[in-house]
Protein backbone atom coordinates (compact mmCIF):
# COMPACT_ATOMS: atom_id res chain seq x y z
CA UNK A 1 0.00 0.00 0.00
CA UNK A 2 1.62 3.47 -0.67
CA UNK A 3 1.73 6.22 2.06
CA UNK A 4 -0.46 8.52 3.13
CA UNK A 5 1.31 11.37 1.67
CA UNK A 6 1.55 9.69 -1.77
CA UNK A 7 -2.47 9.47 -1.37
CA UNK A 8 -2.78 12.63 -1.28
CA UNK A 9 -0.39 14.27 -3.64
CA UNK A 10 -2.35 11.61 -5.85
CA UNK A 11 -5.53 13.35 -5.01
CA UNK A 12 -4.11 17.06 -5.49
CA UNK A 13 -3.02 16.34 -9.09
CA UNK A 14 -6.97 14.92 -9.67
CA UNK A 15 -8.57 17.52 -7.59
CA UNK A 16 -9.25 19.83 -10.47
CA UNK A 17 -11.50 17.63 -12.39
CA UNK A 18 -12.10 14.82 -9.86
CA UNK A 19 -15.97 14.85 -10.24
CA UNK A 20 -16.30 14.96 -13.94
CA UNK A 21 -14.01 12.26 -14.15
CA UNK A 22 -15.25 9.88 -11.73
CA UNK A 23 -19.01 11.18 -10.84
CA UNK A 24 -20.39 11.98 -14.15
CA UNK A 25 -21.05 8.56 -16.30
CA UNK A 26 -24.56 7.41 -15.79
CA UNK A 27 -23.52 4.32 -13.77
CA UNK A 28 -22.56 7.11 -11.39
CA UNK A 29 -25.69 8.93 -11.69
CA UNK A 30 -27.35 5.96 -10.88
CA UNK A 31 -25.08 4.80 -8.05
CA UNK A 32 -25.58 8.48 -6.20
CA UNK A 33 -29.22 8.80 -6.70
CA UNK A 34 -28.85 5.45 -4.54
CA UNK A 35 -26.79 7.08 -2.14
CA UNK A 36 -28.51 10.31 -1.62
CA UNK A 37 -31.71 8.62 -1.33
CA UNK A 38 -30.45 6.42 1.71
CA UNK A 39 -29.07 9.59 2.95
CA UNK A 40 -32.07 11.32 2.95
CA UNK A 41 -34.05 8.69 4.83
CA UNK A 42 -30.60 8.11 7.43
CA UNK A 43 -31.33 12.03 8.15
CA UNK A 44 -35.05 11.65 8.13
CA UNK A 45 -35.38 15.77 8.44
CA UNK A 46 -33.15 16.08 11.64
CA UNK A 47 -30.85 18.83 11.87
CA UNK A 48 -26.94 16.71 12.18
CA UNK A 49 -23.75 17.44 12.78
CA UNK A 50 -22.36 15.73 10.13
CA UNK A 51 -18.47 14.54 9.55
CA UNK A 52 -17.07 13.59 6.30
CA UNK A 53 -14.29 11.90 6.70
CA UNK A 54 -11.93 11.84 3.68
CA UNK A 55 -14.72 13.84 2.08
CA UNK A 56 -12.54 15.22 -0.37
CA UNK A 57 -14.08 17.77 -2.47
CA UNK A 58 -17.63 17.45 -0.78
CA UNK A 59 -19.58 15.58 -3.66
CA UNK A 60 -21.78 13.70 -1.02
CA UNK A 61 -21.49 16.15 1.86
CA UNK A 62 -22.15 19.57 0.54
CA UNK A 63 -25.80 19.09 -1.11
CA UNK A 64 -26.88 18.32 2.89
CA UNK A 65 -24.97 22.03 3.96
CA UNK A 66 -27.38 23.03 1.26
CA UNK A 67 -30.46 21.43 3.17
CA UNK A 68 -29.58 23.16 6.51
CA UNK A 69 -27.18 20.24 7.65
CA UNK A 70 -23.72 21.34 9.48
CA UNK A 71 -20.78 19.66 7.67
CA UNK A 72 -17.09 19.18 8.46
CA UNK A 73 -14.66 17.83 5.10
CA UNK A 74 -12.18 15.88 6.69
CA UNK A 75 -9.04 15.08 4.50
CA UNK A 76 -5.66 14.86 3.42
CA UNK A 77 -5.72 16.19 0.12
CA UNK A 78 -5.05 20.24 0.16
CA UNK A 79 -6.37 20.34 -3.44
CA UNK A 80 -9.60 18.27 -2.46
CA UNK A 81 -10.41 20.95 0.32
CA UNK A 82 -9.82 23.98 -1.60
CA UNK A 83 -12.48 22.70 -4.51
CA UNK A 84 -15.01 22.02 -1.73
CA UNK A 85 -14.66 25.37 -0.61
CA UNK A 86 -14.90 26.49 -4.13
CA UNK A 87 -18.41 25.28 -4.42
CA UNK A 88 -20.11 27.14 -1.13
CA UNK A 89 -19.25 30.54 0.39
CA UNK A 90 -16.53 29.64 3.26
CA UNK A 91 -19.02 30.32 6.08
CA UNK A 92 -21.13 27.94 4.93
CA UNK A 93 -18.79 24.81 5.54
CA UNK A 94 -16.17 23.85 7.13
CA UNK A 95 -13.00 21.97 6.07
CA UNK A 96 -9.84 20.33 7.93
CA UNK A 97 -6.81 19.20 6.49
CA UNK A 98 -6.37 16.21 8.67
CA UNK A 99 -6.19 12.00 8.34
CA UNK A 100 -9.39 9.94 9.24
CA UNK A 101 -7.22 7.03 11.38
CA UNK A 102 -6.18 9.96 14.12
CA UNK A 103 -9.28 12.36 14.23
CA UNK A 104 -8.89 15.35 16.26
CA UNK A 105 -12.84 15.42 17.36
CA UNK A 106 -13.96 15.18 21.08
CA UNK A 107 -15.56 11.86 21.49
CA UNK A 108 -19.52 11.64 20.56
CA UNK A 109 -19.18 14.69 18.15
CA UNK A 110 -21.03 13.51 15.43
CA UNK A 111 -24.79 12.48 14.83
CA UNK A 112 -23.49 11.39 11.45
CA UNK A 113 -20.38 10.33 9.82
CA UNK A 114 -19.54 9.38 6.19
CA UNK A 115 -16.90 7.71 4.69
CA UNK A 116 -17.18 7.32 0.81
CA UNK A 117 -14.81 5.44 -1.24
CA UNK A 118 -11.88 5.92 0.78
CA UNK A 119 -11.39 3.00 3.61
CA UNK A 120 -9.73 1.43 0.73
CA UNK A 121 -6.49 4.16 1.39
CA UNK A 122 -6.41 3.62 4.98
CA UNK A 123 -3.44 1.71 6.04
CA UNK A 124 -5.33 0.78 9.13
CA UNK A 125 -8.58 0.62 8.31
CA UNK A 126 -9.95 -1.09 11.61
CA UNK A 127 -7.97 1.81 13.31
CA UNK A 128 -10.22 4.43 11.01
CA UNK A 129 -13.18 2.53 11.97
CA UNK A 130 -12.66 2.41 15.36
CA UNK A 131 -12.17 6.45 15.10
CA UNK A 132 -15.51 6.80 13.49
CA UNK A 133 -17.10 4.63 16.12
CA UNK A 134 -15.82 7.05 18.73
CA UNK A 135 -16.65 10.41 17.16
CA UNK A 136 -20.46 9.27 17.12
CA UNK A 137 -22.80 10.43 19.37
CA UNK A 138 -24.71 7.46 20.78
CA UNK A 139 -27.20 5.91 18.33
CA UNK A 140 -24.95 7.79 15.82
CA UNK A 141 -24.72 6.48 12.34
CA UNK A 142 -21.84 5.57 9.94
CA UNK A 143 -22.42 5.61 5.80
CA UNK A 144 -19.70 3.56 4.57
CA UNK A 145 -19.38 3.07 0.68
CA UNK A 146 -15.76 0.39 -0.16
CA UNK A 147 -14.89 -1.26 -3.19
CA UNK A 148 -15.72 -4.95 -3.81
CA UNK A 149 -13.23 -7.48 -4.31
CA UNK A 150 -16.01 -10.26 -5.41
CA UNK A 151 -16.46 -7.60 -8.23
CA UNK A 152 -13.10 -7.21 -9.33
CA UNK A 153 -12.79 -10.75 -9.11
CA UNK A 154 -16.12 -11.91 -11.39
CA UNK A 155 -15.23 -9.25 -14.09
CA UNK A 156 -12.38 -11.11 -14.73
CA UNK A 157 -14.17 -14.20 -15.71
CA UNK A 158 -16.29 -11.97 -17.89
CA UNK A 159 -13.42 -10.77 -20.10
CA UNK A 160 -12.47 -14.65 -20.00
CA UNK A 161 -9.65 -13.93 -17.72
CA UNK A 162 -10.63 -17.28 -15.54
CA UNK A 163 -7.07 -17.54 -14.38
CA UNK A 164 -6.85 -14.40 -12.98
CA UNK A 165 -10.83 -14.20 -11.52
CA UNK A 166 -9.74 -17.47 -9.50
CA UNK A 167 -6.36 -15.58 -8.17
CA UNK A 168 -8.30 -12.97 -7.17
CA UNK A 169 -11.06 -14.03 -5.56
CA UNK A 170 -8.85 -16.38 -3.49
CA UNK A 171 -6.31 -13.79 -2.63
CA UNK A 172 -6.34 -12.42 1.13
CA UNK A 173 -6.20 -9.08 0.39
CA UNK A 174 -7.10 -7.60 -3.04
CA UNK A 175 -5.90 -4.06 -4.51
CA UNK A 176 -6.88 -2.71 -7.74
CA UNK A 177 -5.60 0.00 -9.88
CA UNK A 178 -8.54 2.18 -11.50
CA UNK A 179 -7.53 5.04 -14.03
CA UNK A 180 -4.58 7.42 -12.17
CA UNK A 181 -6.62 6.95 -8.50
CA UNK A 182 -4.42 5.50 -5.70
CA UNK A 183 -4.24 1.53 -5.61
CA UNK A 184 -7.01 0.39 -4.10
CA UNK A 185 -7.74 -1.97 -1.56
CA UNK A 186 -11.35 -3.92 -1.98
CA UNK A 187 -13.05 -5.93 0.83
CA UNK A 188 -15.62 -8.51 0.68
CA UNK A 189 -19.13 -8.14 2.26
CA UNK A 190 -18.84 -10.33 5.35
CA UNK A 191 -15.50 -8.64 6.19
CA UNK A 192 -16.72 -5.61 6.37
CA UNK A 193 -19.20 -6.35 8.51
CA UNK A 194 -17.33 -7.97 10.90
CA UNK A 195 -14.70 -5.19 10.93
CA UNK A 196 -17.16 -2.50 11.80
CA UNK A 197 -18.58 -4.78 14.33
CA UNK A 198 -15.11 -5.62 15.57
CA UNK A 199 -14.76 -1.70 15.80
CA UNK A 200 -18.01 -1.06 17.63
CA UNK A 201 -20.36 -0.64 14.92
CA UNK A 202 -23.39 -2.93 13.61
CA UNK A 203 -23.87 -3.04 10.15
CA UNK A 204 -27.74 -2.21 9.98
CA UNK A 205 -27.93 -2.43 6.15
CA UNK A 206 -25.91 -3.45 3.84
CA UNK A 207 -26.10 -2.63 -0.33
CA UNK A 208 -24.45 -3.50 -3.65
CA UNK A 209 -24.16 -0.43 -5.79
CA UNK A 210 -23.61 -1.27 -9.52
CA UNK A 211 -25.02 -4.83 -9.22
CA UNK A 212 -25.78 -4.22 -13.28
CA UNK A 213 -24.80 -1.35 -14.33
CA UNK A 214 -21.03 -1.55 -14.24
CA UNK A 215 -21.35 -5.17 -15.30
CA UNK A 216 -22.90 -4.14 -18.33
CA UNK A 217 -20.44 -0.84 -18.53
CA UNK A 218 -17.35 -3.05 -18.66
CA UNK A 219 -18.62 -5.39 -20.94
CA UNK A 220 -19.85 -3.01 -23.67
CA UNK A 221 -17.68 -0.78 -26.15
CA UNK A 222 -20.40 2.28 -26.01
CA UNK A 223 -21.65 4.28 -23.22
CA UNK A 224 -24.93 2.73 -20.92
CA UNK A 225 -27.71 5.55 -21.95
CA UNK A 226 -29.94 6.30 -18.95
CA UNK A 227 -33.30 5.38 -18.61
CA UNK A 228 -35.77 4.91 -15.86
CA UNK A 229 -35.83 1.68 -16.06
CA UNK A 230 -32.61 0.79 -15.82
CA UNK A 231 -32.34 3.00 -12.50
CA UNK A 232 -35.35 1.20 -11.02
CA UNK A 233 -33.36 -2.20 -12.19
CA UNK A 234 -30.41 -1.22 -10.68
CA UNK A 235 -32.52 -0.02 -7.47
CA UNK A 236 -34.10 -3.36 -6.77
CA UNK A 237 -30.97 -5.25 -6.75
CA UNK A 238 -28.67 -2.87 -4.61
CA UNK A 239 -31.54 -3.31 -1.86
CA UNK A 240 -31.90 -7.53 -2.86
CA UNK A 241 -29.92 -9.45 -0.03
CA UNK A 242 -29.02 -11.84 -3.00
CA UNK A 243 -27.74 -9.46 -5.32
CA UNK A 244 -26.16 -7.27 -2.89
CA UNK A 245 -22.84 -9.37 -2.46
CA UNK A 246 -21.72 -8.92 -5.97
CA UNK A 247 -21.93 -5.23 -6.30
CA UNK A 248 -19.28 -2.77 -7.45
CA UNK A 249 -19.64 -1.15 -4.31
CA UNK A 250 -20.64 -2.13 -1.08
CA UNK A 251 -22.88 0.72 0.80
CA UNK A 252 -23.12 -0.04 4.52
CA UNK A 253 -25.15 1.58 7.01
CA UNK A 254 -23.75 0.99 10.51
CA UNK A 255 -25.02 2.44 14.13
CA UNK A 256 -22.44 2.60 16.74
CA UNK A 257 -23.16 0.04 19.23
CA UNK A 258 -22.97 -0.17 22.95
CA UNK A 259 -20.37 -2.71 23.02
CA UNK A 260 -16.42 -1.55 23.48
CA UNK A 261 -14.27 -1.90 20.44
CA UNK A 262 -12.30 -4.86 20.11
Amino acid sequence: MISKKEVANQYNSLAEDYEERYQSEIRARIRNDIIFFTLKEIIAGRKCTILDAAGGTGFYSIPLVAKGQEVIILDLSKGMLLKARDKLRAEKIETVLGDAENIGFSNGAFDVVLCHLALCHFPEPIKALKEFQRVLRKDGVLSLIVENKAFFSIIEAFRGNIDEALKRLNSKELFVNIGELPRIRTFEKRELINMCSGAGLKAIKTMGLGVLTDYLQACRKETLEENKELKRLEKKLAETEDWTAIGRFLFSICKRSDENPR
